[in-house]
């Protein structure tokens, strides 16, 4: 469990890495006579970091606490690319359910792991503001996967949630730096899981999944800005 931490865990950082490079690259400097009437709006900082520390209680795959990391980089007066990668481990709400196991009974040990990745392509809509600031629409596309086992029952399922989105959002970048985006939306989800355990060996209803395909988001995230 560890290696496959610590595999994920670099995985992140090479993702982020790829991004910032590929960031350097970019080059959206308009003609001279468009630079300088736009050149009051040109914000300072023009890449944030940035995740959601609310999403450790429930991430996108049920019973699981999600470590996001997202960077968005604007590439244009009024256009962004945000990208994000997670690291899915179990939720304090499955720790919860453990803790109540009755002292006659087994206690429970549950191992809970996967992962998601995440892009979105954002406009600035708002003229006194250019990316990645300001108000803001555009799509999103989120793949999550998670295993969830439980070792003295056998417990061995793995769940799968996919997402095409249209959000709309605002975000703020102080001038030291702080970031603030929070965000609405609505779209299509596809969520299933595969049982892998034995017979018997847990309650169904406990894993009963959203039937519906309509999907509603919520997600506040915070960050830094440079």
């Amino acid at each position: 469990m560890k290696a496959l931490l610590k595999i994920k865990m670099l995985f992140m950082f090479v993702c982020i890495a790829g991004l910032n490079l590929y960031s350097d690259t970019i080059d959206f400097v308009p003609k001279d006579s468009v630079l300088e009437e736009n050149a009051h709006k040109i914000q300072p900082r023009q890449t944030v970091i940035k995740g959601n520390p609310l999403a450790i209680l429930w991430g996108p795959v049920m019973y699981t606490a999600e470590y996001r990391m997202m960077e968005e980089i604007a590439v244009g007066f009024h256009e962004s690319y945000q990208f994000g990668v997670s690291f899915l481990g179990e939720s304090p709400v499955l720790g919860l359910v453990a803790l109540q196991t009755p002292p006659t009974q087994q206690k429970l040990n549950f191992s809970v792991y996967g992962y998601r990745v995440q892009g979105a392509y954002k406009y600035y809509y708002m003229k006194r503001h250019n990316a990645p600031c300001g108000l803001y629409v555009g799509p999103l596309i989120s793949y999550a996967t998670a295993t969830v086992k439980e070792s003295s029952t056998g417990l061995n399922m793995k769940e799968t949630n996919f997402n095409l989105n249209l959000i709309s959002g605002w975000q703020v970048v102080a001038k030291k730096g702080l970031a603030f985006d929070v965000c609405i939306g609505f779209g299509y989800r596809n969520e299933y899981a595969r049982n892998y355990s034995p017979p018997n060996t847990y309650d169904p209803a406990d894993f009963v999944l959203r039937p519906s395909h309509f999907n509603i988001l919520l997600s506040v995230n915070i960050g830094f800005g440079f």
